[in-house]
């Protein structure tokens, strides 16, 4: 099991982050987005090569606008 933004999912062996944002139900080229695994950011470049591992606690936080 990984932690998704306070959810428990599946672990899905070497999925990668992006893999992860694209299962999530995000297009991983929209802009807005940060991701950190264990409190660490991970940088959109990185996203592809990062594999996911059992009990990773990941956060996908999104940029809102407002006023």
């Amino acid at each position: 099991m990984i932690r998704v933004n306070g959810d428990n999912i599946p672990h899905i062996a070497d999925e990668t982050v992006e893999q992860l944002f694209v299962r999530r139900g995000f297009d991983p080229q929209q802009q807005g987005f940060a991701v950190a695994i264990n409190g660490e950011v991970v940088r959109r470049s990185q996203w592809p090569s990062v594999r996911l591992q059992n009990s990773d606690v990941v956060d996908i936080i999104g940029a809102v606008q407002g006023g």
